[in-house]
């Protein structure tokens, strides 16, 4: 970083826009940027006027056909009755089964998993088309893709999966997340709900709040602590009615919907039940790393592209143009035509 503020300094000593510096940065490596190279060696290049192009929002054919066939069924299925869901503090589930029966809870979820092997388009694209016509439907699917049964299924054992996946994507049960606690909010390295080992079995002691779905689930993705620090902290599946766990008095959100207290007192479960231990947390601690670098990427990618579309507008129009003629063409972090 201290490079690329020496070299913004630089920039007009070499007769180099600050807009150049910005598209080193996003192509450097990083020993380049850890003083790997002198500063006047850093391999800047000239940033092609009118290298981004507008983007082009239309879907795919087979998106878009997607696309038409939810909007059908939510207008002639989900749209009667809709008001009444909305108005509802219950999960509907005859509604959650209707969708499961129409393929639209695990979209993305590998078939071998019984999901549908689509994409996070394909699940987005079918999120809108039925919020279009019924929001509380459109909240089931939403459930039913991303949240804690994603999690889940990127990180169960297959065995896990047996147990719990088929009546989770059949609409017949429910998964809901513990993370946010009284004394932490959603600071998860501040949880305190712990996990100590006891033969083979985990002894559970905390509580959770605002655990979306949490008084119609029967599964619950649980935060807890292993041990100190980042790198003890883990999750583990914990289902209702198992003994140690209550599930308290329903309270509303601002929406309607209701959740509940979440309380584990000398609560069991069995090692199988781990889903992250204390190993894989701290794997994924070390990734937490590079998605901090991978953020501030992003940031400079940002300024950088304002920076080249300012200089862009400020060109012969036909410069602009002829770089956009194909904007289906763009790819890459950056996008450019070609």
């Amino acid at each position: 970083m201290a490079a690329i503020i020496q070299r913004i300094a630089l920039a007009q000593e070499d007769e180099l826009s600050v807009s150049h510096v910005f598209w080193f940065f996003l192509a450097a490596k990083p020993e380049e940027l850890d003083g790997g190279l002198p500063l006047h060696d850093l391999p800047i290049e000239q940033p092609p006027i009118g290298a981004f192009c507008i983007m082009d929002f239309t879907l795919s054919p087979e998106h878009q056909e997607f696309a038409d066939s939810v909007a059908r069924f939510a207008r002639d299925k989900l749209a009667p009755g809709a008001l009444e869901r909305a108005h509802s503090s219950h999960y509907p589930w005859d509604t959650a089964r209707l969708l499961s029966e129409q393929g639209l809870l695990g979209i993305t979820f590998p078939e071998e998993d019984g999901g549908q092997g689509g994409t996070l388009m394909h699940a987005v694209l079918a999120i809108q088309q039925v919020a279009l016509h019924c929001p509380k439907s459109a909240d089931i699917v939403q459930a039913g893709n991303f949240g804690p049964i994603r999690t889940f299924v990127e990180y169960a054992s297959p065995e896990q999966k047996k147990r719990f996946l088929p009546d989770l994507l059949a609409g017949q049960k429910l998964i809901s997340l513990g993370m946010t606690e009284p004394d932490a909010g959603s600071a998860v390295t501040e949880l305190k709900t712990s996990a100590t080992e006891d033969g083979d079995h985990y002894i559970i002691n905390g509580s959770k709040v605002f655990s979306t779905h949490s008084p119609e689930a029967e599964l619950f993705l649980v935060y807890v602590r292993f041990g100190p620090g980042v790198g003890g902290i883990g999750s583990v599946l914990i289902e209702k009615g198992t003994p140690g766990f209550e599930v308290g008095k329903p309270s509303s959100f601002m929406n309607g919907e209701q959740w509940s207290q979440l309380y584990f007192e000398n609560c069991r479960i069995p090692r199988e039940n781990v889903l992250l231990g204390r190993a894989v947390s701290r794997s994924r601690s070390r990734a937490s790393t590079w998605s901090v670098w991978a953020t501030r990427r992003a940031r400079w990618r940002w300024v950088a592209m304002r920076s080249t579309m300012r200089a862009s507008m400020r060109s012969p129009a036909s410069s602009l143009g002829a770089n956009c003629v194909n904007s289906r063409a763009c790819n890459g972090s950056l996008p450019r035509c070609g």
